[in-house]
């Protein structure tokens, strides 16, 4: 079934509530890394159905007075498995 976003942006939003309470305003500056699956992002959507499915985490970040610096492909640095032994990725 489809993920019901209102509980993911529910999360997101409460983890850069919280996160950006743990940065130091001075120098040197601290930084918060989000490892999302492509797509969840917003930043590839070509349409506002395809945006509205998104966790749009960069809205939630600006909320709470953090600025996106960066986006880059997570390179995973592990094998994949599953309890099943079966290797799959997720859906990229």
């Amino acid at each position: 079934g489809k993920a019901n976003h209102k509980y993911n942006r529910q999360l997101i939003d409460a983890f850069f509530k919280s996160a950006s309470k743990m940065l130091s305003s001075s120098e040197p500056v601290g930084e918060i890394h989000v490892a999302l699956v492509h797509g969840q992002g917003g930043f590839t959507a070509t349409s506002m159905q395809e945006y509205r499915d998104t966790w749009t985490p960069s809205y939630y970040a600006n909320e709470h007075g953090l600025l996106l610096r960066k986006v880059a492909p997570f390179e995973a640095m592990y094998n994949l498995s599953s309890h099943r032994g079966v290797d799959r990725g997720f859906k990229i």
